[in-house]
């Protein structure tokens, strides 16, 4: 009598058991699928790019033309997947350093500090949702004060030479920009320049910049409409 009402009791777990893991299996099975238009996900960058017309986003944080760079982006939707963009930059030094002279490599207790603007007008091309490579044409100026080291190398501190920077030419950035209803935030992860239309350097400064620039992580966030 035990041993059939234990065996009657083993297969109703198991019957229930068995129904449980069918119910999950299905709940699971009919998840609805993600929405598409156009072949184009309805909650994707893409999507919502579709639906604009211009950005405005601000960049507080990057590193290119050799300085700390930091500005603001106004961008015209083509399509969504290409944009037309005008970009301010301002160019900063955070930082001074001590360097070595190239010829002796002796250590030369001269900083430098820079100060500018630059100029960028950019095509951005989207390859994927939010991948893009963006050809772009700069104008670049700099100022820029030579100083005999900092309080950190036991420099006067002194301003010893004094020029300027001025350059224009063409490069390429490549990131990702993701776009939400109106919010959206990106990043320039790199970047190459080279001064092909002017190069020019004023001044007596003690080190020759070079013509060819490597930008990286900018960061940028703004509204699109």
């Amino acid at each position: 009598m035990k041993k059939t009402a234990l065996i009657c009791l083993l297969s109703i777990v198991c019957t229930l058991s068995s129904t449980a893991f069918a119910s999950e299996t299905k709940l699971e099975t009919s998840a609805p699928e993600p929405l598409y238009s156009d072949n184009v996900r309805v909650d994707s960058s893409q999507f919502y790019r579709a639906a604009k017309t211009v950005s405005l986003v601000v960049q507080p944080f990057g590193l290119n033309y050799n300085s700390y760079s930091a500005g603001f982006t106004g961008s015209l939707f083509v399509s969504s997947k290409f944009q037309l963009s005008l970009s301010v930059l301002n160019l900063t030094d955070l930082f001074q350093f001590g360097s070595e002279d190239e010829e002796t490599g002796e250590y030369v207790r001269v900083s430098d500090d820079k100060e500018g603007e630059a100029y960028e007008l950019s095509a951005k091309v989207f390859l994927g949702n939010s991948f893009y490579i963006s050809p772009f044409l700069f104008k670049r100026s700099l100022v820029v004060r030579e100083f005999d080291g900092s309080w950190l190398f036991g420099g006067s501190g002194d301003v010893i030479r004094q020029g300027g920077i001025s350059d224009s030419g063409i490069g390429l950035k490549i990131g990702n920009q993701w776009q939400w209803s109106k919010f959206t935030l990106g990043c320039n992860w790199f970047s190459i320049s080279e001064a092909v239309f002017s190069s020019k350097q004023t001044g007596d400064l003690a080190f020759e910049f070079s013509t060819t620039q490597i930008g990286l992580t900018e960061f940028y966030l703004g509204m699109s409409f």
